[in-house]
C-alpha cells in the first residue's frame, strides 16, 4: 500500500515539479562563474588553456578569444563551429539540437569583438552570459534547438550577425526567436533598471511577453523599461531586417544611465555592477529555457512492435528491463522529470538490470533507444 500511495503522490506533483524547473535553472546561474569569465574575456586574468587574452580588437587578440570561446562551448558537449565568413571575421557558434523541433531555433547571442583594451561591459558582459547559458542549459534536453552565438565585427557594423542572418534566410532556416545582449553590466545610479528594445514588428511580442512573465514570477530585483522601437545599434537589428523575431536586452541606454567608459580602455570590471549583471543573466537564461521548452520525455512515442516491460515498479534498487528478442537496443538512459539525463547504461542482448540505488526517491523516465525508434516508461524509486 505504501508503494502505491507514493506513486500517486509523485504523479500528482508531476506538474508542479515541471513548473519549478525554470526556477531551478535560474538558481544554477553562478555569480562566481560569470565573474571568472568576465575576468578572462577582459584580460584581467589568464585562461587555463590560452593564457591572457590581450584584447578583442586585433587579429591576434580575437584569435585567442575565439579559441577560448570555442573550447568553452565544446566542453559543454555542444556541436561547435567557427564560421569564417570573410578574412577578418569569424563567428563562434554552439548548437544544442532540439529533440522535438530540431529545425526550429532560438538564438541567445552577444558580440565578442571590441574597440579597445578590456571592454568588460562592451561586451564581455553579454558574452559571459551566453557562455553561462551554455554551461547550464546544455545539461538539459529541450524541444527546440538552441544556438549559442558569439558574433564578430559588431563594432564594424553588425557584420558577423548580418552574415549569419542572411545565410539563414537564404537557406530558409526557421529562427523562431533571438535574445541579443550587449552591455548588460553597468548601473551607475543603482536603480537596477534595464531596457528591452522590441522594434515595431508584432512577431517580437512573444519574446517580450515570455521575458516579462519570467521576471514577474521570479524574485529578481531588476526592473524593465520597454523601448518601442528602440535602438538598431546592436546585432538584433540584423534579424529585424530579415523579419526574424528578436529583442535586445541592455542597460539603461535611453534612461540617462549609459556607461561613461563606453568604447575606452577604462571600461573595466571595476566599473561594472556585478549583481546587476548577475540578475540580468538569470532573467535571460530563464527566459530562454521557457522559450525552448524543456523536453518531457514521457511524450516519446510507444510503438507496439517494440514493447518492453520493466519490473518491479515501484522499486528500490534495481529495474529489470525485458524486451522482444528481435529488438536491438542501442542505449538505455534514465531522465529526471525535468529532462536531465542521470544515468546511461550499455544494453545487454535480452535482459538488462539497471542499478538505480544512487537515485533519490522520485518519479523518473526510463528511455530506450533503438536504431529507428525511441520510447519510454515511467517508474518510481522509493
Amino acid at each position: 500500500m505504501k508503494n502505491y500511495i507514493l506513486l500517486l503522490v509523485f504523479l500528482l506533483t508531476f506538474t508542479s515539479l515541471f513548473s519549478q524547473t525554470t526556477s531551478t535553472i535560474i538558481a544554477e546561474v553562478d555569480s562566481d562563474t560569470l565573474l571568472t569569465t568576465l575576468e578572462v574575456l577582459s584580460g584581467e586574468k589568464p585562461s587555463a588553456s590560452f593564457g591572457t587574452i590581450p584584447n578583442r580588437k586585433t587579429t591576434v587578440g580575437k584569435g585567442v578569444t575565439r579559441s577560448y570561446l570555442e573550447q568553452k562551448l565544446a566542453s559543454y558537449g555542444l556541436d561547435t563551429e567557427i564560421i569564417n565568413y570573410r578574412s577578418t571575421g569569424n563567428n563562434v557558434i554552439g548548437v544544442q539540437k532540439g529533440v522535438k523541433y530540431p529545425d526550429s531555433t532560438f538564438i541567445i547571442c552577444a558580440h565578442y569583438d571590441s574597440v579597445d583594451d578590456f571592454c568588460a561591459d562592451d561586451n564581455a558582459s553579454g558574452t559571459s552570459t551566453v557562455l553561462e547559458a551554455a554551461r547550464i542549459l546544455s545539461k538539459y534536453k529541450f524541444e527546440y534547438t538552441i544556438v549559442y552565438a558569439l558574433w564578430d565585427e559588431e563594432e564594424k557594423g553588425l557584420i558577423g550577425s548580418f552574415n549569419y542572418a542572411r545565410t539563414a534566410k537564404e537557406n530558409n532556416e526557421n529562427i523562431v526567436g533571438v535574445l541579443n545582449m550587449d552591455m548588460i553590466g553597468y548601473d551607475g545610479n543603482n536603480d537596477y533598471l534595464f531596457e528591452v528594445h522590441i522594434g515595431n514588428n508584432p512577431i517580437n511580442a512573444r519574446l517580450t511577453d515570455q521575458l516579462t512573465q519570467v521576471l514577474d514570477e521570479s524574485d529578481l530585483d531588476i526592473e524593465k523599461s520597454i523601448q518601442i522601437p528602440g535602438t538598431d545599434r546592436s546585432d538584433h537589428n540584423s534579424f529585424w531586417n530579415l523579419d526574424y523575431p528578436a529583442i535586445f536586452i541592455t542597460e539603461a541606454f535611453f534612461n540617462n544611465d549609459f556607461n561613461p567608459t563606453y568604447h575606452t580602455s577604462n571600461d573595466r570590471i571595476s566599473v561594472m555592477s556585478l549583481d546587476y549583471h548577475f540578475q540580468i543573466s538569470k532573467l535571460v537564461i530563464g527566459t530562454l529555457s521557457e522559450l525552448a521548452v524543456l523536453s518531457n520525455t514521457s511524450d516519446i512515442e510507444d510503438v507496439i512492435d517494440i514493447v518492453f516491460e520493466i519490473y518491479p515498479n515501484p522499486t528500490e534498487d534495481f529495474i529489470n528491463l525485458k524486451k522482444k528478442k528481435n529488438v536491438v537496443i542501442t542505449d538505455i538512459k534514465v531522465f529526471s522529470l525535468s529532462g536531465r539525463e542521470l544515468l546511461s547504461v550499455n544494453p545487454n542482448s535480452y535482459l538488462n538490470i539497471i542499478d538505480i540505488a544512487n537515485l533519490e526517491s522520485g518519479v523518473y523516465f526510463l528511455v530506450v533507444n533503438t536504431s529507428t525508434k525511441r520510447f519510454s516508461k515511467t517508474f518510481v524509486k522509493i
